[in-house]
């Protein structure tokens, strides 16, 4: 029997209720490359993090080298002899190419001259065809393709003995692609074993001796190379047949372009470019990486910056300055990254869906229910996106039904034109023949597509006609019966003849179009449950857990007084952690001023009161304080100012105002009805503060939930990037939100002042509540309470329950003789245990289709 240099025998993993790997076996033999494939979702992420190192929780037996072994990181995998190049590289940009490979390693000298490094380093550059590069070149200077090379020169430093290369072309050009391809042939060569993962399936037809075929987590086939056809192998990876890859490309029927553009120079390209753009046709912006194809679509959708131009759309001459003016005239933009900008992971597909075209779900800003459903489920069906799934997070989905939503989004708005860059990338054949007759079927309705990609099958036979671009110039255009992939690969490699490359071999998969079936539906494992409610319930129970504690253990707990005073001072913590809360959904981090503004407006109210100026005109005087604290942080942060720098020197201003203003004193005046009932009234036997507390609450939580600026603040929350690419920016919403956490830090200001009759500027520092500084207090609010700080999840309500549950735990603790400093400390204990458990919860529920 011949040796096996790595061995899989019934190898599963699971996650929760989610089977990613079902009893996985195959093996590599020394010397051969192994090609790995497999649908979106089927396993084959979490079989490389296994064979790497990075995950040790499975079933089933490993073997490498003869031994049976259980990496536990991929330090120890490295040591037994294996690699692993991720798409994700973990270069420095800013060291050279010899210090990037020869960063690490044994054999590396613990001090070397940069002649004895490029002498040590030469001979694993070679290996991947990088000799003619300068090792003391600076890696931020090469191409992305150069990258990925030196990447696998840094593994090969450590000679493995097999290299696990997990799509390593996804992110490159045709050019690139081939050094690659060429570089796995010289390793092989020299006797190294290769996994391959690719959603390339022409690739893995070069290169590959053997295939390993994965589908819903299990290992179907391991087949010879020779031995399959393309369709057999989709027909495999699928578990049904795929008769059509690509639609019968059509022209467009009008004589008339729908979009002109003219003398159009993005940064990026070395000269203007004219485009004319028809409707109901496919065009084509061909090019390797680099070539200005996406700095073109990009510019036309407002997200580039450009020297000149101008579109000319239904007799309207105009030029999109940002990305909500192309979305006013109907231009849709998806671009390459749709976790960069494409996507918002953490929030629902629903909301993806409609996050383009709010107005259409909103009624005077209030959002219907039905209506977004409906809409929802009209983009789901038209992109073949799974409708009972719309309520989970889009960062569960598969790489290609992300594609799909990030695409689908951008139905909402009706576009007159769709542009897209690289409309397939890092997505399995099966999502891309949908998303290929999703944009068919738009060209026929009459929407004109643009399309810009590296993928030379793609690009050779989807779009009508051919826009193909060299280093920054337009070199060409195909018309529709010169469209092929030898044509497109002569323009956009060399397009003047000044060398002669080796022309590769195109894989290109046509057929008669049909209409390509469903996704299979998920299991009800995966409905259950969500992260959500295991947040609520997990606080919930801990409440309990301390409320029983302090009902037995302490006497008092119950009585109606001590009942009186943790639900008053809840509603001081907890009105300040909600407005807290709009700062930290919308991902601006946190707003530290607030304890500042509190005790600036504490001082003025008290001073009002003290001139005798009444109640009512002592709180428009305060609150007018609190708005231009706020406006005024929000507008430096929505500028593009660090949010904690901005609020780190909009504290001490404040302070030293409220400082400067009372000279360090007490400001003392007598309680009129106003302040009486604010500050120590009561309605139905509760607290009026609590009962404000309540509404204040309940109205936060209806405008995040029920409102279009609520939902944008949980967008812009979730992805800054692509709340600006669908038309939200940060600049008013952060006003907006800033503005909100300083009223209710002037709210706070006066219903405490009003409580003692008196004001400091330190109240809120030391004698606020014994548990110690307000800032702390609130944060720990936020956090119990189950809300991200880094934006896109969490409500109103938790922060309301936080309050609850902190100023429960701290009566206990007094009921019980503790002092300040042990009630500081359970503070923030209960901090660093919320970080803990949203942490653990968040990672179970991230869990990949």
């Amino acid at each position: 029997m011949e040796e096996q240099l790595l061995s899989l025998a019934e190898i599963t993993r699971s996650f929760g209720a989610i089977n990613a790997l079902k009893e996985v076996s195959f093996d590599v033999k020394p010397g051969e490359v192994m090609g790995l494939v497999g649908e979106n979702g089927a396993g084959k992420s979490s079989l490389v993090k296994i064979i790497g190192g990075f995950d040790s929780g499975f079933s089933g037996q490993l073997t490498f080298a003869g031994k049976k072994v259980r990496f536990s990181g991929p330090v120890m995998a490295e040591r037994a002899g294996i690699a692993i190049a991720q798409q994700e590289l973990s270069l420095i940009p800013t060291m050279s190419v010899a210090e990037n490979v020869l960063l690490v390693g044994d054999n590396v000298p613990k001090l070397a001259t940069k002649r004895q490094l490029t002498k040590l380093v030469k001979p694993f550059l070679s290996e991947v065809g990088l000799d003619y590069i300068d090792p003391a070149t600076s890696v931020e200077r090469l191409s992305v393709g150069e990258r990925h090379l030196v990447e696998v020169a840094r593994l090969i430093a450590h000679d493995p003995q097999l290299l696990i290369l997990d799509e390593p072309t996804a992110a490159l050009g045709e050019t690139d692609s081939i050094r690659i391809l060429e570089m796995v042939k010289r390793l092989v060569n020299r006797g190294k074993s290769v996994i391959y993962v690719s959603h390339r399936l022409d690739e893995i037809f070069k290169i590959c001796d053997r295939i390993t075929i994965l589908r819903d987590g299990r290992s179907v086939a391991v087949k010879n190379t020779q031995e399959l056809s393309v369709s057999e192998l989709v027909n495999l990876m699928l578990g049904r047949e795929l008769e059509n890859m690509f639609p019968k490309r059509i022209s467009s029927s009008s004589k008339t372009p729908l979009l002109k553009v003219r003398n159009l120079w993005p940064d990026g390209l070395l000269e203007p470019v004219d485009i004319d753009i028809f409707p109901g046709e496919i065009l084509g912006l061909a090019g390797q990486l680099g070539s200005g194809t996406g700095e073109i679509l990009s510019a036309i959708a407002g997200a580039h910056s450009i020297r000149g131009g101008s579109l000319e759309m239904d007799g309207r001459v105009f030029m999109p300055k940002t990305p909500k003016d192309a979305i006013n005239a109907k231009i849709a933009y998806c671009s390459e990254d749709r976790k960069l900008d494409g996507l918002f992971l953490g929030r629902p597909i629903l909301e993806n869906l409609t996050s383009t075209s709010l107005k259409r779900v909103t009624n005077f800003g209030i959002l219907k229910p039905s209506a977004e459903f409906e809409l929802a489920n009209d983009i789901a069906n038209g992109f073949t996106i799974d409708n009972s799934r719309l309520l989970s997070e889009a960062g569960v989905l598969s790489g290609g039904n992300q594609q799909k939503v990030a695409l689908g989004k951008w139905l909402a708005i009706n576009p007159k034109v769709i542009l897209v860059n690289e409309p397939t990338r890092g997505v399995d054949v099966g999502a891309r023949a949908e998303i290929y007759q999703t944009l068919h079927k738009l060209a026929e309705q009459g929407t004109a597509i643009v399309v810009a990609s590296t993928d030379l099958q793609e690009i050779a036979n989807l779009p009508t006609r051919i826009n193909a671009f060299y280093r920054g110039l337009k070199v060409s255009e195909l018309g529709y019966d010169e469209v092929s992939a030898e044509n497109i690969l002569t323009q956009i490699t060399d397009p003047f003849g000044a060398a002669k490359l080796k022309r590769q071999e195109s894989l290109i998969m046509t057929s008669a179009s049909q209409p390509i079936n469903q996704l299979p539906k998920p299991s009800i494992l995966e409905k259950l449950v969500q992260r959500h409610s295991k947040l609520a319930m997990a606080l919930v129970v801990v409440f309990m857990i301390v409320f029983i504690y302090g009902m037995v253990t302490a006497p008092n707990f119950l009585t109606l007084f001590n009942l009186k005073t943790i639900i008053r001072d809840a509603a001081l913590v907890g009105i300040m952690a909600i407005g807290l809360t709009f700062v930290t959904l919308s991902g601006n981090f946190f707003l530290l001023s607030m304890k500042e503004t509190a005790a600036l407006c504490i001082i003025a109210f008290a001073t009002g009161m003290a001139s005798g100026w009444g109640f009512e005109l002592s709180f428009l005087f305060t609150m007018v304080f609190a708005l231009l604290a706020g406006m005024s942080q929000g507008a430096l942060i929505g500028i593009g100012g660090n949010p904690i720098v901005v609020t780190l020197g909009a504290a001490g201003v404040l302070y030293g105002l409220g400082a400067y203003w009372s000279d360090n004193l007490v400001v003392s005046y007598r309680r009129p009805h106003g302040a009486e009932w604010l500050g120590t009234g009561s309605f139905l036997g509760l607290p009026n503060i609590t009962v404000a507390f309540i509404l204040i609450a309940i109205s936060a939580e209806l405008l995040l939930r029920k409102t279009s600026f609520g939902r944008q603040v949980y967008l812009i929350g979730a992805n800054r990037a692509a709340g600006r690419a669908t038309g939200h920016g940060n600049f008013w919403m952060a006003i907006k939100v800033c503005t909100i956490a300083s009223v209710c830090s002037a709210f706070v200001a006066i219903a405490f002042s009003a409580q003692v009759s008196s004001a400091q500027v330190n109240y809120f520092s030391s004698e606020f509540g014994s548990s110690g500084d307000m800032t702390i207090m609130v944060i720990a609010t936020v956090m119990v309470g189950g809300n991200s700080i880094m934006g896109g999840f969490g409500s109103t309500l938790r922060s309301s329950l936080g309050a609850i549950f902190i100023s429960t735990v701290d009566n206990m603790m007094v009921l019980h003789g503790f002092n300040s400093g042990p009630r500081v400390f359970a503070v923030g204990l209960m901090i660093v245990f919320s970080i803990i458990v949203f942490a653990i919860l968040r990672r179970g529920s991230r869990s990949e289709e």
